[in-house]
């Protein structure tokens, strides 16, 4: 998932989900910004996979990890129950003087659209992520992304629409980001990776990223099964 604010210049914020391998993710950090927020866990093996990378200064930062799933069959056969789910918040000085907090998480997955035995889950989740950024962030500008493995099709869309006021860009509810060609998927998903900007940040614009094919060896393939979702955010 990616906040740009001026088209000119390229990606101010990139926030990324599912870095599990430490050389990834100095890999990600050396690739050109200037910033990054890695709260990983260097003594675990599996942490939550989070980074964030920016063109600016980060005055502070926050993590919350959220409680461990109920042990069962699905939460362990899944591999769930061995990640810490969180959300990671950076408040980035910018160029005017200002600030604004960037809040980047990643939700339980939904496994089965029928039978979606994590729900619940996904809801607190996402309330804790909510009010836990909101508290952090107080009067300053909040900006929440990542990959919340729910959107526009899902029956938890409209509740959150009653938690939250945000903006989030016009072509975001007809746009995909878990679907053909990505060459991971055989069906439209949806999009579940979002950029939501509250007051006073609106979003003027989205559009779908990372669309392009990598070739390695004799085979094409796409950076990730997900694409990135751009979003451009102003006062």
């Amino acid at each position: 998932t990616t906040l740009k604010a001026n088209a000119t210049t390229g990606w101010d914020v990139v926030l990324l989900q599912e870095v599990w391998v430490a050389k990834d993710r100095k890999t990600l950090k050396e690739c050109g910004y200037a910033f990054s927020l890695d709260l990983e866990d260097p003594r675990r093996q599996l942490d939550s996979g989070l980074l964030l990378l920016s063109r600016f200064p980060i005055e502070k930062s926050e993590r919350l990890i959220y409680p461990l799933l109920p042990e069962s069959e699905e939460a362990t056969e899944t591999g769930e129950r061995f990640t810490r789910k969180s959300a990671i918040l950076a408040k980035l000085s910018l160029p005017n003087g200002g600030s604004v907090w960037v809040a980047n998480t990643h939700l339980v997955s939904c496994y089965n659209p029928l039978n979606d035995v994590f729900l619940d889950s996904r809801r607190a989740q996402f309330q804790d992520f909510v009010n836990f950024a909101r508290l952090h962030a107080g009067s300053t500008p909040l900006i929440l992304g990542g990959d919340w493995n729910f959107g526009p099709r899902d029956r938890l869309w409209e509740e959150i629409r009653a938690l939250t006021e945000f903006s989030e860009a016009p072509e975001g509810l007809n746009a995909c980001t878990i679907c053909p060609p990505n060459v991971m998927h055989a069906r439209d998903e949806g999009k579940v990776d979002h950029l939501f900007g509250l007051a006073p940040y609106k979003a003027s614009a989205g559009k779908v990223v990372f669309t392009d094919l990598l070739k390695i060896g004799n085979a094409e393939i796409n950076a990730s099964d997900h694409y990135g979702w751009e979003t451009r955010f102003g006062p």
